[in-house]
Formats: structure tokens, C-alpha cells, sequence
């Protein structure tokens, strides 16, 4: 069972180490997918065993990736992600209520995501349409790096 501490600080956590996006890429057939990701990366093993541990306690399962730089002077990053919608879904209603900086890209990935699950479930699973590929773009240009109009919709949930 996980605390609503627990979800806070994971929250904070995402929000400074973190990302929640929808990103494109074209298959060897030229079709375009879109895949919702989340993910954190950090240099502390301890930190990222918390939140692997916290995860668990969500009942999700994420991978985790360990990268080690040819530069002797950095340390070993490691990312902990997945991009299986169920996952998402579940981490995401957990920690919405305490995100501050990643709430908008919170609500456009919950928005896709929960309607393809609905989708599946029902199994009405027409190719993307334009909803999806606007939500794409919505959280890319969110996630740009650089300055951003901030406005009261970017700031709070859709």
C-alpha cells in the first residue's frame, strides 16, 4: 500500500527528474506510431531503488536502464520508464493531485491514454485520428525545451 506521502514525494520527484510525454516515430512501413512514455532518470541508486520500491507498491512494473558514461568523471545515470499504457494510467492518477510543473503533460497523457484503453476494451481500435495526434503535439510543445507561454491552462489541469 502506498502512502499519499509517498505519492507526493514521488510527484515531486517526477516533476524535477522526470518525464511525461507522447512521442511519434515512423515504422519500416512508414506508418506513424504514437507511444506515451514516462520515465525519471537519476545518478543515486538509492533514490532510484525508492522509487522502483514505490512503484512496485502501485502494482506497476517499470524497466530500467543503466547508463554508464566513457567520461570517468560522471556518474552511472539510471531511467526508470515503461511505456504500457495500464502503467501509466496507474502512476499517474496516483501522483496528478500533487504535480506542480508536469500537470498539463499529466492531463494530455491521461486523456490519450485513457481512451485507448477505452478502446481496447471495447475493441474499437480505429489508427489515430486527429485528437490524438493534437494531444501529441500539445505535450511536445510542453516539453520543448526553452521558455513557454505560461498560462493558467498550461499550469493546471485540462
Amino acid at each position: 500500500m502506498i502512502t499519499e506521502i509517498d505519492k507526493a514525494w514521488l510527484a515531486g520527484f517526477w516533476d524535477g527528474e522526470g518525464s511525461i510525454t507522447i512521442f511519434t516515430h515512423t515504422e519500416k512501413n512508414g506508418r506513424k506510431k504514437i507511444c506515451p512514455t514516462i520515465n525519471v532518470t537519476n545518478t543515486n541508486e538509492y533514490v532510484i531503488a525508492h522509487v522502483v520500491e514505490l512503484l512496485d507498491k502501485l502494482g506497476t512494473s517499470f524497466s530500467i536502464l543503466e547508463k554508464k558514461s566513457d567520461n570517468d568523471k560522471w556518474k552511472t545515470a539510471y531511467t526508470v520508464g515503461t511505456r504500457n499504457m495500464g502503467y501509466i494510467k496507474t502512476v499517474l492518477e496516483a501522483i496528478q493531485p500533487y504535480l506542480v510543473c508536469k500537470k498539463a503533460q499529466c492531463s494530455l497523457v491521461l486523456r490519450y491514454v485513457n481512451k485507448k484503453l477505452t478502446q481496447r476494451e471495447t475493441n474499437d481500435r480505429p489508427r489515430y485520428d486527429d485528437e490524438d495526434f493534437d494531444i501529441q503535439e500539445q505535450c511536445q510543445v510542453l516539453n520543448k525545451r526553452g521558455k513557454i507561454p505560461v498560462s493558467s491552462t498550461t499550469t493546471r489541469e485540462a
